[in-house]
């Protein structure tokens, strides 16, 4: 009996790295330059929080410099308290001047994070 009652108690419930869509800032596109610190990371975001006067969400531009690209998304994701999510990301545009080794490296990254 104490078996069964463990195995429900692991089994059922909630996910652990699971968010409340308000806590949740969803990544449309996403633009990758080079910088002098390293990479421009450029996110398109939907904005999720109740939109006005209808069921279309407004769009926002957040953007920072960083030395690759891990560290720009916690940085991001630092100074804004919610979770970035890149899995409805549709776009990924590539600087001119962006070395290929800089964006494989940064298609891992993104391809590998959960968070």
């Amino acid at each position: 009996m104490l078996i069964l009652i463990l195995l429900l108690t692991f089994l059922c419930g909630c996910n652990r790295l699971y968010y409340e869509p308000e806590q949740t800032i969803i990544i449309s596109a996403i633009g990758i330059d080079p910088a002098e610190s390293g990479i421009l990371l450029t996110l398109e975001t939907v904005d999720t929080s109740t939109p006005e006067g209808g069921l279309e969400y407004s769009k926002k531009i957040l953007k920072t410099s960083q030395k690759d690209c891990k560290s720009a998304f916690l940085s991001l994701q630092k100074s804004l308290g919610n979770r970035l999510s890149a899995e409805h990301c549709a776009l990924v545009i590539k600087g001119e001047a962006l070395s290929d080794k800089l964006l494989y490296e940064t298609l891992i990254y993104l391809r590998d994070e959960q968070n």
